[in-house]
Parts: C-alpha cells; structure tokens; sequence
C-alpha cells in the first residue's frame, strides 16, 4: 500500500529514483509477490541459515507446522530470481546467515552462501551475530580480540577457498 501511495503523490521522476527493501525468511514468497518486488524494484535480504539441518533447527515453524522452512526459503528465493530475470534486472537478494553464541561453521556456512551465489541465488552474501549485546557476543566470542576471530576466519576461509581452488571474497 505504502509504494501505491508513493506512486500517486510523488513526481514519477522522484518515483523513478526510489528504491525500496525488505527483510524477510522468503517462506511466503509467491510468483505473484516476486513480481510485484520486481516491478517496484525492490532489493531483499533472505534469511538463511545454514544448510537445511541447521537452519529448519534455528528458524523451525511454530508448533505443529511440519513444513520445511528451508526448503519453503528457497522456493521464495527462486520465485524472486525468476520475476527479475524476466524483468531483465540484477539478482537483488542478498542471502544473510546469523549466528548465535551457540556457534556455527563459519567457514562451511560462508561455503554454502558463496555456492548458492555463484548458482545465481543471490547478488550478495553475509555472515551476522544474531545478537550484538555485550553480554551475548561476550559469551560467542570468549577470550578473542577482534582481529583474532577475523584472522581466524580469514585464514580458514581462504585455505578451504585455495583447497577448492576456487576464487574467493570476503
């Protein structure tokens, strides 16, 4: 409704100009909602978190839905590629992981998100904390400085990246 009335009471140039995003998990993606996220040249950031494994255990339905919330994110994710191939725009999902003091592959997640991005699932990847408080990311980084965990990282990112030898972007 908000881009409708935007549409109406603004000048087509500034309407032209605009650009809008959400933030969503995709499970409610539809062909239609992917072509209208097209039209009005939305950019998205896809919630994923991990294989199918980990992310239907971090982002399960709520009790009773058996459906798979994986495989329901990337039926969003293909619904929205294909409404833009077909407007002939640029892939504008970045799919975005989070994790929590409980912790993660990082290097297998970042694997994951870069392979589904050179398949054309996404323009963009990234890895975030699910939570930035001090408390919580105390507790995720125990006993590291920044510049470790960054180092440490890095440095298994790029040998997976050079044992795959593949190219690699951080």
């Amino acid at each position: 409704q908000f881009v409708e009335w935007l549409r109406k009471n603004i000048s087509k140039e500034v309407f032209a100009k605009s650009s809008f995003h959400i933030t969503t998990n995709g499970t409610l993606i539809t062909e239609e909602i992917a072509e209208y996220l097209a039209q009005n040249h939305f950019s998205l950031i896809i919630s994923l978190d991990g294989n199918e494994e980990d992310h239907n255990n971090a982002r399960p339905y709520a009790k009773g839905n058996t459906n798979n919330s994986w495989k329901d994110t990337m039926r969003g994710v293909d619904f929205i590629n294909n409404a833009f191939k077909k407007a002939k725009m640029p892939n504008p999902v970045t799919l975005r992981s989070t994790f929590d003091r409980n912790g993660c592959d990082l290097v297998e997640r970042l694997k994951l998100l870069n392979k589904l991005m050179y398949e054309g699932k996404a323009g963009h990847v990234s890895i975030e904390p699910s939570c930035l408080a001090e408390s919580c990311a105390r507790e995720t980084f125990e006993g590291l400085r920044e510049e470790e965990i960054r180092a440490k990282f890095q440095t298994e990112y790029y040998k997976a990246q050079a044992e795959a030898n593949k190219a690699y972007t951080l």
